[in-house]
């Protein structure tokens, strides 16, 4: 966004590069080459800055660290896979999530005990992933960083899976096209 120039000639101008979803032009040229690189996500970040600090002038670069963070985490720390989300973010594996649910379930197990130990009816499970759901909007609300919302999420996933170890599964049933 740029102001109308004032009676010194001068205007003043705000960048908001929410995410390397946001880079175009030369930055994204750039910074895709850094991806290739495989640098550390320090080194990439400490490059990304650089090049814009280079080529802005008359001015300031305020970064907002909360957002800075979740984009060096998010951008380091996806499959290298050629998916893309909405935000044009390159997606995770389906692998990948599982191992996490995996890990969560683990953890879960080992905080709170194994399953037969704990059991929950359906309407139990159900109360406990809307409080953890409830904690993922909150987060989210509250930061505007999806890092924390995702947090949660996992959690209320994870949850879920547990209630079916614990019910059992009803598989999606295919339609026939008659």
């Amino acid at each position: 966004m740029r102001s109308k120039r004032g009676v010194s000639g001068c205007y003043w101008e705000i960048w908001w590069l929410p995410g390397d979803f946001a880079m175009q032009g030369a930055l994204r040229e750039f910074y895709q080459e850094l991806l290739a690189k495989e640098l550390s996500s320090k080194k990439l970040w400490n490059a990304v800055v650089g090049w814009l600090c280079r080529r802005l002038a008359f001015g300031t670069l305020d970064i907002v660290a909360r957002r800075v963070r979740a984009w060096i985490e998010t951008s380091m720390s996806v499959s290298s896979n050629k998916n893309f989300n909405m935000k044009g973010q390159s997606m995770v594996s389906f692998g990948a999530v599982m191992d996490v649910l995996a890990g969560e379930r683990r953890y879960q197990d080992k905080k709170h005990g194994p399953l037969k130990d704990r059991p929950h009816d359906v309407g139990g499970w159900l109360t406990i992933m809307r409080h953890l759901l409830a904690r993922a909007d909150k987060a989210w609300a509250e930061n505007r960083d999806d890092r924390d919302a995702l947090d949660e999420i996992r959690k209320v996933t994870a949850v879920g899976v547990a209630c079916m170890e614990q019910h059992g599964l009803v598989s999606r049933a295919v339609k026939s096209t008659e």
